[in-house]
Protein backbone atom coordinates (compact mmCIF):
# COMPACT_ATOMS: atom_id res chain seq x y z
CA UNK A 1 0.00 0.00 0.00
CA UNK A 2 1.77 3.85 -0.96
CA UNK A 3 1.93 5.69 1.62
CA UNK A 4 -0.44 8.58 0.90
CA UNK A 5 -3.39 5.84 0.54
CA UNK A 6 -2.99 5.53 4.54
CA UNK A 7 -3.70 9.77 4.46
CA UNK A 8 -7.10 10.36 5.55
CA UNK A 9 -8.65 13.11 3.19
CA UNK A 10 -10.05 16.04 4.89
CA UNK A 11 -13.70 16.11 3.91
CA UNK A 12 -14.91 19.64 3.82
CA UNK A 13 -17.73 20.91 6.02
CA UNK A 14 -21.24 20.86 4.46
CA UNK A 15 -22.21 24.63 4.06
CA UNK A 16 -25.41 25.97 6.25
CA UNK A 17 -28.28 27.58 5.03
CA UNK A 18 -29.37 30.88 6.23
CA UNK A 19 -33.10 32.49 5.68
CA UNK A 20 -34.03 36.14 5.62
CA UNK A 21 -37.10 37.65 5.47
CA UNK A 22 -36.99 40.34 2.84
CA UNK A 23 -39.28 42.81 0.91
CA UNK A 24 -40.20 40.95 -2.37
CA UNK A 25 -39.22 44.39 -4.23
CA UNK A 26 -35.83 44.75 -2.62
CA UNK A 27 -35.24 41.29 -3.69
CA UNK A 28 -35.95 41.65 -7.11
CA UNK A 29 -33.71 44.55 -7.03
CA UNK A 30 -31.52 42.92 -5.47
CA UNK A 31 -30.91 40.43 -7.71
CA UNK A 32 -30.69 42.91 -10.68
CA UNK A 33 -27.57 44.55 -9.41
CA UNK A 34 -25.88 41.46 -7.85
CA UNK A 35 -26.70 39.61 -11.41
CA UNK A 36 -25.21 42.74 -13.19
CA UNK A 37 -22.08 41.90 -11.62
CA UNK A 38 -21.95 38.08 -11.76
CA UNK A 39 -23.30 37.53 -8.01
CA UNK A 40 -26.29 35.41 -6.48
CA UNK A 41 -28.25 36.63 -3.50
CA UNK A 42 -26.28 33.91 -2.02
CA UNK A 43 -22.86 34.64 -2.88
CA UNK A 44 -23.60 38.46 -1.67
CA UNK A 45 -24.65 37.38 1.58
CA UNK A 46 -21.47 34.84 1.76
CA UNK A 47 -18.92 37.60 1.16
CA UNK A 48 -20.65 39.43 3.46
CA UNK A 49 -20.27 36.76 5.95
CA UNK A 50 -17.00 36.49 5.25
CA UNK A 51 -16.01 40.11 5.71
CA UNK A 52 -17.41 40.45 8.82
CA UNK A 53 -15.69 37.22 10.38
CA UNK A 54 -12.27 39.09 8.54
CA UNK A 55 -13.13 42.10 10.04
CA UNK A 56 -14.85 41.21 13.22
CA UNK A 57 -17.55 44.10 12.32
CA UNK A 58 -19.93 44.83 9.54
CA UNK A 59 -18.10 45.79 6.50
CA UNK A 60 -20.01 49.19 6.21
CA UNK A 61 -21.65 51.50 8.33
CA UNK A 62 -25.01 51.00 9.37
CA UNK A 63 -26.84 54.28 8.30
CA UNK A 64 -28.65 55.39 11.92
CA UNK A 65 -30.83 58.37 11.39
CA UNK A 66 -30.67 61.64 13.64
CA UNK A 67 -33.47 63.25 15.38
CA UNK A 68 -34.56 65.76 12.27
CA UNK A 69 -34.20 62.72 9.47
CA UNK A 70 -36.51 60.90 11.48
CA UNK A 71 -39.00 63.46 12.09
CA UNK A 72 -38.55 64.87 8.27
CA UNK A 73 -39.63 60.49 7.75
CA UNK A 74 -41.82 60.49 9.89
CA UNK A 75 -43.39 63.62 8.28
CA UNK A 76 -43.45 62.22 5.02
CA UNK A 77 -45.33 58.65 6.27
CA UNK A 78 -48.00 61.35 7.44
CA UNK A 79 -47.96 63.25 3.91
CA UNK A 80 -46.82 66.47 5.41
CA UNK A 81 -44.78 67.54 3.36
CA UNK A 82 -44.55 69.75 0.11
CA UNK A 83 -43.91 67.83 -3.37
CA UNK A 84 -42.23 70.27 -5.60
CA UNK A 85 -41.88 67.40 -8.28
CA UNK A 86 -38.74 68.45 -10.68
CA UNK A 87 -35.99 69.56 -8.73
CA UNK A 88 -36.03 72.64 -10.93
CA UNK A 89 -39.07 73.42 -9.68
CA UNK A 90 -37.64 73.66 -5.95
CA UNK A 91 -36.51 77.50 -6.34
CA UNK A 92 -39.89 78.20 -6.70
CA UNK A 93 -41.55 76.50 -4.39
CA UNK A 94 -39.15 77.78 -1.23
CA UNK A 95 -39.82 81.47 -2.63
CA UNK A 96 -43.65 80.98 -2.49
CA UNK A 97 -43.12 80.51 1.59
Amino acid sequence: MAAHAKEKVKSVPRAKSVRAQVDPGVKLEAEAVLGAVGLSLSDAFRLMLERVVAEGRLPFDPLVPNDETIAALRANLAGDVIHVGDPSNLLAVLDAD
